[in-house]
């Protein structure tokens, strides 16, 4: 009888032992496999959501700048004249204290409007990793929520051009330069 026991125990450890080296090897599959996933999901999600970040802050930018230009845009207050005693204007400069007062106010809603930006949740169809343009389309979608974040520089560049026997043509270039 004591050497049934043995052989059942015997038994009882080889199916223990199967049962937690079917596990290891389960949860390291699992492991490769999510592993694998999230490599080939990254790229086209990155794309995706980075593209989708740049289309909202170039859209904020644009509100922004229009609503700040339709404000405060008078082209008497950024050109000084200076005239002769006859009242003939002599030369004009640009006033470069209204243009940077303009150039930081500008800088600042935009600045504003990119931190103002709503978190936004897309979903991508899963089958989209394999990278075939008809399987692209199908499975099941994966939320990917964008968190925009963003900061803006600008920088003015002022020109002036000839446009012929006593003619100029001034031009004022504000260049706004937003890393989403």
């Amino acid at each position: 009888m004591r050497f049934k026991s043995r052989r059942k125990m015997n038994r009882v450890r080889r199916a223990t032992a199967a049962s937690l080296l079917f596990l290891v090897f389960s949860l390291g599959l699992f492991y490769e496999s999510i592993y694998l996933l999230d490599r080939s999901l990254r790229p086209p999600f990155m794309a995706m959501a980075t593209g989708l970040a740049r289309q909202m802050a170039t859209q904020a930018i644009n509100d922004a700048l229009t609503k700040r230009i339709a404000e405060d845009a008078q082209y008497e207050k950024l050109v000084i004249y200076e005239k002769d005693k006859a009242g003939r204007v002599t030369s004009a400069h640009f006033n470069f204290a209204e243009v940077a007062r303009i150039e930081s106010l500008t800088t600042l809603r935009v600045q504003h409007v990119l931190a103002g930006l709503e978190e936004r949740t897309i979903y991508v169809p899963a089958l989209q990793a394999v990278g075939s343009a008809i399987l692209a389309t199908l499975g099941p979608s994966i939320p990917i929520r964008i968190v925009p974040l963003g900061s803006a520089q600008s920088e003015v560049e002022p020109v002036v051009q000839s446009a012929g026997i006593n003619q100029t043509v001034h031009i004022l270039y504000l260049h706004i330069m937003a890393q989403v």
